[in-house]
């Protein structure tokens, strides 16, 4: 039986890059390689520091090419 997991994220520093929707914030404070989203009226950029932001469509055939080339 699977049950419901959560993880609680304390991020290290907090960002204000999103303008249209400040509590967005939060999801860029927490993210590390990569933030995937469809968001892109919220997130029009394509990269944060040293975070990529990547729709799942494209993160996917990323992953896709990484198996690939193993």
């Amino acid at each position: 039986m699977m049950g419901k997991q959560a993880l609680t994220v304390k991020p290290r520093v907090s960002v204000n890059a999103v303008a249209l929707d400040p509590a967005d914030n939060k999801f860029l404070e927490c993210a590390l390689d990569y933030l995937i989203t469809g968001n892109t009226r919220h997130f029009p950029f394509n990269k944060f520091q040293e975070t990529q932001i990547i729709n799942p469509r494209d993160f996917i055939d990323l992953l896709g090419e990484a198996i690939t080339q193993r």
